[in-house]
């Protein structure tokens, strides 16, 4: 056919403008321009350059017969997609075979690494990140090693479920190689993004970058995008990096997911620090750890919630969650991500990996505060509401503070109050009841250790004056009821003030007085006078 009948036929069959000039003008510099028909045209002749090159296994002999297969195909066919690569590699494949052309036969690798190149020039949204396509595609299937430039991510300007919908899985390119996915998720409904199959090369630089548009795809219209998948299952898509417009609201409903003993760290996820992130944890959660309790891990610091970008934590009323990591690097930025919101009222906070000179440090440092005030007043506000020493001496600030802020001590700890200032009374140091002692967890208290010592201090707001021997026998067995087994020292003579019920200690039952006595109390008294002692005959 004539050189024109052969020009409209190429632009016709490849699907592009029919009038644009193919023998003479020069497609990059029009593209370079901002001319979109050039583009199109130059992404073309990038995609076929790309093909040839690759299945001729760079032999110029074979780049020309494999391109005088490729004019066959063409000639025989109504149309070639060049978004569709698969489909077009494959019609390639059976015309050389059918004429007998020599040709490179690709591993699985380079065949997926072709496909993707090829998937990539066609969505690429500039000059620059074709030519990065088509240079990574090169660079993977016949190890060339060509320009491109630094700190730039290949754009993709198609949703996930677009790509999806391409079938060219796994997404690959070079190691540390950028990939921004500007579509967002697409018209993804209710499905899960483990459902779409689609997968990044681990060891790519991968952001999704959400669009407002993807608060729409699901049932509930309050401008909040779903991702319907886990951490984990982010993790596992290759994707690294969630950009968005800021204040955007993006909420993660599949918890956690398969992560067993890592660290949410350890997953190389982080949403944008603008984003108004929440994740859902699931009761499935709990069954990921090694331990069967009940109760979901999060193998992570404060400050490596915060660095995810994770700005809120919901789950299932009274729900328990360890945070294993302690406060970690701990910001006052970190502090205003998590205290915005934080973790749910509804759920059963524990911050363990702690130590006292964690608190004291953090108090010192974040809040300019003395002590633990600071620390346990910012825990509160972030949502925690148990705390994990271990094993630890704390002192009775230490514990006044704990107090004030509504923090108790986790249940498996065994904490030990040892302070001089505790000598005399207990209730000036901060108006500590049993009570109070009961509910922190307070394993050992000690005035002075190895030295006798007085110590006295109510019993609680359960116990008030004139109280009916069966109330007040009722309240203290509730006391006693919140403790393991003795408490104070041995040395120490501890007197705890009941009010005016000195009738009503008289009808106290044997078995209750053998309790206070083993918890290591001398003796009962309203403030000023003695009611009752352990070696009375009452």
């Amino acid at each position: 056919m004539s050189a024109e009948d052969a020009k409209a036929a190429v632009l016709a069959k490849l699907g592009l403008p029919a009038n644009y000039d193919l023998l003479n003008a020069d497609p990059f510099a029009q593209a370079a321009a901002g001319d979109l028909n050039a583009f199109a045209v130059l992404k073309a002749g990038s995609a076929i350059a790309t093909l040839l090159q690759t299945l001729g296994g760079g032999d110029p002999v074979n780049f020309g017969n494999i391109a005088n297969a490729l004019a066959k195909l063409l000639s025989s066919s109504a149309t070639l997609d060049l978004s569709n690569p698969a489909a077009l590699v494959s019609g390639l494949t059976a015309q050389m075979e059918a004429d007998g052309i020599t040709f490179s036969s690709l591993s699985t690798d380079d065949l997926s690494a072709l496909i993707n190149g090829l998937t990539l020039i066609a969505t690429s949204s500039s000059v620059t990140n074709m030519a990065m396509a088509q240079a990574g595609t090169l660079e993977n299937t016949l190890g060339l090693e060509a320009y491109k430039p630094l700190d730039t991510a290949a754009k993709i300007s198609q949703s996930l479920v677009t790509l999806a919908a391409m079938e060219s899985n796994p997404i690959v390119g070079a190691a540390g190689d950028s990939f921004l996915i500007e579509g967002g998720l697409g018209a993804i409904g209710t499905d899960t993004l483990d459902s779409l199959g689609l997968s990044f090369g681990q060891d790519l630089d991968v952001t999704l970058d959400l669009l407002a548009a993807d608060a729409t795809t699901d049932a509930i219209d309050d401008g909040t995008i779903q991702l319907n998948t886990s951490l984990a299952g982010l993790a596992g898509l290759g994707i690294d990096h969630i950009t968005s417009d800021a204040g955007q609201n993006v909420t993660i409903t599949g918890g956690l997911g398969a992560i067993g003993s890592d660290t949410l760290d350890s997953l190389g996820l982080s949403f944008g620090q603008d984003l108004d992130v929440t994740l859902d944890l699931l009761a499935a959660d709990a069954t990921t750890d090694a331990i069967d309790d009940g109760t979901i891990q999060l193998n992570t610091s404060l400050a490596g919630l915060a660095g995810l970008g994770i700005d809120h934590i919901t789950g299932d009323a009274e729900q328990d969650v360890f945070i294993s990591g302690g406060f970690g690097n701990f910001t006052s930025a970190h502090l205003a991500t998590l205290a915005a919101g934080g973790f749910a009222n509804n759920l059963d906070v524990t911050l363990g990996g702690l130590s006292s000179s964690d608190l004291t440090n953090y108090s010192a440092s974040i809040s300019g505060m003395a002590g633990w005030s600071g620390a346990t007043t910012d825990l509160v506000a972030i949502g925690v509401d148990i705390i994990s020493v271990g094993t630890d001496d704390v002192s009775l600030d230490d514990i006044a503070a704990l107090i004030s802020s509504g923090l108790d001590f986790a249940a498996a700890d065994n904490i030990s109050l040892i302070d001089a200032d505790i000598e005399g009374t207990l209730m000036a140091g901060g108006g500590i009841s049993l009570d109070d002692l009961a509910d922190l967890g307070i394993d050992t208290v000690d005035a002075d250790t190895g030295a006798a010592g007085n110590i006295k201090l109510a019993a609680g707001d359960t116990v008030t004056d004139e109280m009916s021997s069966s109330d007040l026998e009722s309240a203290l067995a509730d006391i006693l009821a919140k403790f393991d087994g003795a408490v104070f020292a041995e040395q120490d003579n501890v007197s705890l003030d009941i009010g005016n019920n000195a009738v009503a200690v008289a009808d106290l039952s044997a078995g209750l007085l053998e309790g206070i006595v083993l918890l290591g109390i001398d003796t009962f008294s309203n403030g000023e006078v003695e009611l009752w002692n352990k070696n009375s005959s009452a």
